[in-house]
């Protein structure tokens, strides 16, 4: 029969020999055992890493069995619960997804169902690869060699307009090829160069006219083939502001939609494009360039500085106020973003790797600078907020951090809102240990 099926598939190209395991047996005595219905398998997705991958699926039944893939692989295999069966399937035509209804007859040649998708890493296109996703945001100005393992993108910071406005500057050339370089520990690394910062001008005049969007949005295509990068970040901060000292306009909005477009375009549908956004979901119509990004990573920090957090989660929760919040939460980041036009699965939330003090500690403090609190100041953790923070004698604020606990409550959160996935600025920050990175990695991956 896999002969046949050879002969049937010749043209797919990936093997995936996938065993099934089940300890099911026969119905009870007397059992009522309807015509069809949906059994669990588990895992319900399965990651598609390299050619011939092996994998296991539990299924949850109660009889005998022959086993057939249907959907469109339409194949038929007899095994039973004794004989494990093993069968071939070739290629993923959609290089990314396949959906497969695994069917189970019982001895009566009555049948059961099940799902399982099979997800081709290698493939992934605009909307990605399937999964959370884990970026990571490393600096040009610091030295550490990101652990590829613990992420799934790197949004190197920064790349810059041109002074002439229709290309891309790097900052430090050579560490931006030794990011990609990690493209070779772990393949199904997508590494992007985020292009902006704060303070970091020439977007209102680079997208300011037709012309100049796609002389820019061909550096940008010329930068990925040169370095062999996946993709694009926008960091302008802010369309329509001069808040950072760099130029605007009040056609910058409708602009920043225009370019999105030109870099959609010239990059193609395999190469990322996705930005960072402001906690307020502001200065960006989100809906106009929805059908260009990938997601959106939203600049969730940053929302006050003490005596108030840098980063709450919520503000009111079961009746309850955080003492701590300022300006913005994370979950209202989240929310106002939702409303905004942009779906909670290309939402990713930024987390902080730092804090925000006082003058005895700070206004900015990287994570693995905190040694505990100073003077009389206490640890205390806001039950609200879901973040610890340090307080002097009288309750206030004193420095507002992050830490293992309130980087895997944010996790939780971005599993509970069906998120796309965790963000962070930035790596370097993090301890030596990388107890952070590794608890977004273990929360998320």
């Amino acid at each position: 029969m896999l002969n046949d099926m050879r002969k049937m598939y010749r043209r797919w190209l990936l093997l995936l020999p996938i065993l099934v395991v089940s300890s099911c047996g026969k119905p009870e005595k007397g059992e009522a055992v309807p015509p069809r219905r949906i059994l669990n398998v588990s895992p319900t997705e399965v990651r598609v890493e390299a050619k011939e991958t092996v994998f296991s699926l539990d299924v949850d039944c109660s009889f005998d069995y022959a086993l057939e893939i249907d959907a469109d692989w339409v194949e038929r295999v007899a095994g039973s619960p004794a004989a494990r069966p093993e069968f071939s399937v070739r290629e993923n035509p959609s290089d990314s997804e396949r959906k497969a209804t695994l069917r189970f007859y019982d001895p009566s040649d009555r049948y059961f169902s099940a799902r399982v998708s099979l997800v081709q890493d290698a493939g992934a296109g605009p909307q990605g690869g399937g999964g959370h996703v884990v970026v990571a945001y490393v600096t040009s100005w610091s030295s550490p060699i990101p652990d590829p393992r613990y992420m799934t993108h790197i949004n190197y910071a920064f790349g810059h307009v041109t002074s002439s406005f229709d290309g891309v500057r790097i900052d430090g050339e050579g560490r931006f090829r030794q990011m990609v370089a990690l493209k070779e520990k772990n393949p199904a690394l997508k590494v992007l160069l985020s292009v902006g910062g704060w303070g970091s001008g020439g977007f209102s005049e680079m997208a300011s006219t037709a012309g100049r969007r796609e002389a820019f949005a061909r550096a940008c295509k010329k930068m990925l083939d040169d370095y062999g990068a996946d993709g694009v970040d926008i960091d302008w901060e802010y369309p329509g502001s001069s808040a950072a000292g760099i130029a605007s306009s009040d056609r910058d909005k409708a602009n920043y939609t225009e370019l999105m477009k030109a870099i959609r375009s010239a990059i193609g549908s395999g190469k990322l494009l996705t930005l960072a956004s402001s906690c307020d979901a502001g200065y960006i119509d989100f809906k106009a360039i929805l059908p260009y990004v990938d997601f959106v990573n939203i600049m969730a920090y940053d929302m006050a500085s003490a005596p108030q957090h840098n980063a709450p989660l919520y503000r009111e929760k079961d009746g309850k106020r955080s003492p701590v919040a300022g300006w913005y939460t994370c979950d209202e980041a989240v929310s106002a973003h939702l409303k905004a036009g942009i779906p909670a699965d290309k939402l990713v939330l930024g987390m902080p790797f730092y804090g925000h003090g006082n003058n005895t500690y700070g206004s900015f403090v990287y994570y693995c600078d905190i040694k505990g609190p100073k003077g009389g100041d206490t640890e205390k953790w806001d039950d609200v907020g879901q973040v610890p923070y340090y307080a002097d004698a009288s309750g206030k604020l004193t420095l507002g951090f992050d830490n293992v606990r309130s980087i895997e409550a944010k996790c939780q959160y971005v599993l509970d809102k069906g998120l796309r996935g965790g963000m962070y600025w930035e790596y370097c920050y993090d301890n030596g240990s990388l107890d952070l990175a590794k608890a977004v990695a273990r929360k998320l991956l």
